[in-house]
């Protein structure tokens, strides 16, 4: 076992993950009782 575990996840090229985005903007949720927008055509949703 390595000293330390996390050696295989903080080498860059053994990062399973692919580009990371970082967004600087804060995040506002809908008020409630807002309505979600339309499914695209082809991905209605299906009983069951």
């Amino acid at each position: 076992m390595p000293d330390d575990p996390y050696a295989e996840h903080t080498q860059p090229e053994t990062f399973f993950a692919g580009e990371l985005h970082v967004f600087d903007e804060v995040a506002v949720p809908a008020p409630p009782g807002t309505m979600a927008p339309p499914r695209p055509p082809g991905k209605e949703r299906k009983p069951g």
